[in-house]
Formats: structure tokens, sequence, C-alpha cells
């Protein structure tokens, strides 16, 4: 179920607090799949940039640049 409910945080809280410890727990793994795959995809992120920021700078410690003016130009 995709949803989208609005309500205030203090509701979504007491709707919590109503729950059965099995749902509870039900939820809980539920938030921490969610989590865990979040941070997979920021770290993933972050990975590929620093993979770019180490090429480029490996393409400039090889002589792989062009002269600035050229990037003025194509602008």
């Amino acid at each position: 179920m995709n949803a989208i409910m609005h309500m205030p945080m203090e509701s979504l809280w007491t709707v919590i607090q109503s729950l059965s410890i099995k749902n509870k727990r039900w939820l809980s793994d539920r938030l921490m799949e969610d989590l865990s795959q979040s941070k997979e995809a920021v770290e993933t992120t972050k990975k590929e940039m620093l993979d770019r920021v180490v090429a480029g700078f490996t393409d400039i410690k090889e002589g792989r640049t062009h002269p600035l003016n050229e990037l003025w130009e194509q602008l």
C-alpha cells in the first residue's frame, strides 16, 4: 500500500504507540530496511563522486586536459 497519509507527527506517534508489540516490531523492521537502503544509496553516490574526482585528477596528471578558453568558447 503506497497511500500517502497527511497527519501531524503527534497523531502518527499516537497511532504507533497504540500498535501491538508484533506490529511495532514489523514497523521497526521495515523502517530499518528503508534506512539501510537509503544509506546504501548515499554511500554509492559518495563513492561515485569520489571516483569521478580521482579520475579527473588522474586525467590532469596524465595531461588529458583542454585549454580553459576552449570551454568558454563552447559555452
